[in-house]
């Protein structure tokens, strides 16, 4: 049961960080005098953090995995704006490796050796 629910709450994070975003732009919120692009690369940090929280914390791999495919298609969608695209690629490669260590840390918990 764990991980359908894990899966669904990824997205479901991912999709509230994006409508978040919608909202501001639909209100016409100026974003305090900062480049959309530096917010855009704010919010992927914050979606990337919440992926580390949940590995470290829960040991949630699927949660991670969920955020490597959107933080994906987002570096794919802005390949032409360098500092999304860039940002989120790397981002991408560090949800991974959050999925990683949720998986050690899984097989830790499981085997009773911890990987700490």
């Amino acid at each position: 049961m764990h991980l359908p629910v894990s899966i669904y709450l990824g997205w479901i994070s991912v999709a509230t960080i994006a409508n978040a975003a919608v909202v501001f732009v639909v209100l016409g919120w100026g974003g305090l005098g900062i480049d959309p692009e530096v917010w855009t690369v704010f919010m992927v940090a914050v979606a990337l953090t919440i992926g580390w929280i949940l590995a470290l914390a829960r040991s949630d791999f699927a949660f991670s995995m969920v955020l490597v495919w959107a933080l994906a298609g987002i570096g794919v969608r802005n390949v032409s704006v360098a500092v999304v695209g860039n940002a989120s690629w790397v981002a991408a490669g560090l949800a991974a490796l959050a999925a990683a260590v949720a998986v050690r840390r899984s097989v830790g918990d499981r085997t009773g050796v911890r990987s700490d």
